[in-house]
């Protein structure tokens, strides 16, 4: 028992990478728009196609792990901590996809 709260922490990291990715794709490809290199800036742009595609499900995934890892009773509160915290900051970074204009 002592490997499942680390895997449900790793599970929640996973789910919210994508909205954290695009958060820094987006950031990176408006602010150095003119100084990348071509091949960089094809990158984050699909990058960002991607990430904002899947993106809403990965956090809303997350957020779901978080709450059943929250109920479980062998997961310690370090680990229900760690869920919320990566959790919370998938949800910041979905807010912000949310207001990027297409």
């Amino acid at each position: 028992m002592t490997r499942r709260p680390w895997l449900l922490v790793l599970a929640v990291l996973a789910l919210g990478l994508p909205s954290v990715a695009f958060v820094l794709s987006h950031v990176l490809l408006v602010r150095l728009k003119d100084q990348l290199p071509e091949w960089l800036g094809l990158v984050l742009a699909w990058t960002l196609v991607f990430t904002s595609m899947f993106g809403t499900f990965t956090t809303a995934g997350a957020v779901l792990v978080a709450i059943v890892g929250s109920f479980l009773s062998g997961v310690s509160g370090k680990s229900k901590a760690l869920m919320w915290v990566f959790a919370a900051v998938s949800v910041l970074a979905f807010l912000y996809l949310a207001q990027v204009r297409p």
